[in-house]
């Protein structure tokens, strides 16, 4: 059996190569003379002079013909990444939504869109030659908040006690493995240009998250809040709650009667121990920086932002949505 003929793969010419077909040329080889003695095929010496000859005195240099193919190739390096449109439109589409480069590859992956990495999603972003839309698609880009730093261990707590608290070693065990939908962790973010604050409650399996605006950060207020919120759940899907020490969730007990949920308090100055809620804090501050008023905050911009975050995907929910995982049905109809 013959030895099958191998089509041998293209190659740019080196810049020897050009100054050396730069002065064959000049000396009036013909172009098969020219490939024979650069080991090319006719056909690629005959297509490096034609586009690469001056367009005023027609004559080929190779210096300049090595410029040219360089210019080339970096305007190549930035075309378009993102080839098919419908991906492209995907990307822009949730990118305007804040999400990450990561959570809009997973969920294009998900929902069947096309194939597109994470990597190439930000090269297609600083890639962009248009030098206004590169600048537009940045500031879609989140930003990383610095983490908060642990309050000290041991530290005297001077914010008074909350009676009858049951401490969290006390809650069931089904809650820490975050396996049934229902335990949820609560928070207040306050704000330091007045008395008003959110009130957060995250669900610890699903991570849908729930905010309310209170206009004092009151024991009186904040229970009231945190039972509104219970109450639009059927008991299946409200079983326990926890909380820090803050003196405005004295009214736990209330929170209980009304509610049937038991709350469970961590440990002065530990808030990793409600890590689920810490986390949805930082989102949340993407759009409500520190020094926000959220005394000028609008009850229409806080259900905003509870909406992009139940609506954007999660990694750790095979990028699904908080409300797909919560609500079985809007999964379905996704």
């Amino acid at each position: 059996m013959g030895e099958r003929k191998r089509k041998r793969k293209y190659k740019q010419l080196s810049s020897v190569e050009r100054d050396l077909l730069s002065v064959l040329l000049a000396e009036g080889a013909k172009v098969r003379e020219i490939a024979r003695e650069l080991g090319r095929d006719p056909s690629s010496i005959s297509r490096e002079a034609r586009r690469n000859s001056s367009e005023v005195h027609g004559k080929y240099l190779g210096s300049r013909a090595q410029g040219r193919a360089e210019q080339r190739r970096r305007v190549a390096s930035r075309r378009e990444r993102i080839r098919n449109p419908k991906v492209r439109k995907f990307v822009e589409e949730h990118l305007a939504k804040q999400w990450s480069p990561e959570q809009i590859a997973g969920r294009a992956k998900r929902k069947r869109v096309g194939k597109v990495s994470h990597e190439t999603i930000y090269q297609y972003i600083y890639e962009q030659g248009d030098l206004e839309r590169r600048k537009e698609l940045i500031a879609c880009l989140r930003r990383a908040h610095r983490k908060r730093k642990p309050r000290r261990a041991g530290r005297h707590d001077r914010r008074g006690k909350i009676p009858n608290r049951t401490p969290l070693n006390e809650r069931p065990a089904e809650a820490a493995t975050r396996r049934r939908k229902g335990h949820w962790e609560g928070d207040t973010m306050v704000s330091r240009q007045s008395k008003a604050a959110l009130k957060v409650m995250v669900d610890r399996k699903t991570r849908l998250t729930r905010i309310k605006r209170v206009t004092r950060r009151t024991k009186e207020l904040v229970t009231a809040a945190t039972v509104s919120i219970l109450k639009d759940y059927p008991l299946c899907q409200r079983r326990t709650l926890t909380l820090d020490n803050g003196l405005e969730y004295a009214g736990h007990e209330y929170i209980t009667s009304q509610t049937k949920v038991r709350c469970f308090f961590t440990r002065p100055y530990t808030s990793w121990e409600k890590p689920v809620v810490e986390n949805t804090n930082g989102l949340i501050r993407e759009y409500f920086p520190k020094r926000t008023d959220f005394k000028k905050v609008s009850d229409d911009e806080v259900q905003f932002v509870e909406d992009r975050l139940n609506n954007r995907p999660r990694k750790c929910l095979s990028y699904r949505t908080p409300n797909e995982a919560f609500y079985p049905s809007v999964a379905l109809r996704g």
